[in-house]
């Protein structure tokens, strides 16, 4: 019981893939891909509910895409809110209970590349 639970509490190493970081990483694996971005900006968030990072992406003037992130993804030099950053990945369907307004949409998002603009 103990050593399982040494593992439960290191987090998810990065070869274990990025969906393995999240509590329901069956799920972000087997959610399909929405949309892949390149070099897009964004600024990094924490969600208050959750504690999860979100970077979220303005898509016109009154919409935007918030895509939750892998913390071990993020690095820890980008890890504070409002950081703006620059970023390519994978948006893959998030269902999500929270009532959003029109044009926002929330996304788990897979990084390929990040870094601070």
């Amino acid at each position: 019981m103990l050593p399982a639970l040494v593992l439960l509490l290191a987090g998810c190493a990065k070869e274990d893939g990025p969906a393995s970081c999240w509590p329901n990483a069956k799920e972000v694996r087997q959610a399909p891909v929405v949309k892949q971005v390149v070099d897009t900006e964004g600024i990094v968030w924490v969600d208050n509910r959750t504690g999860e990072y979100f970077i979220s992406s303005a898509t016109s003037m009154d919409s935007a895409d918030s895509g939750y992130v892998c913390e071990n993804e993020l690095p820890e030099s980008l890890r504070s809110e409002g950081q703006r950053v620059v970023f390519s990945g994978a948006y893959k369907a998030k269902e999500t209970a929270q009532v959003r307004p029109v044009g926002y949409k929330d996304y788990y998002l897979e990084l390929g590349a990040i870094s601070a603009r």
